[in-house]
């Protein structure tokens, strides 16, 4: 078993922490995506006019 150098340590820390960085900010833009999306269906669900009732 070959023990990693301190170089290859902290390269590897580093690697994970970008990793997880970007993970979240794919993770928090692809909420606030849908909660746009959300919010916009709202709206125009809200301004479109009712459908026309059926008389009997």
């Amino acid at each position: 078993m070959t023990v990693p150098s301190l170089s290859d340590y902290l390269l590897s820390r580093e690697k994970i922490s970008i990793t997880a960085a970007r993970d979240a900010t794919h993770s928090s833009a692809r909420i606030a995506h849908e909660q746009l999306a959300a919010a916009y269906h709202a709206r125009r669900m809200a301004e479109a006019p009712s459908p026309p009732r059926k008389q009997d």
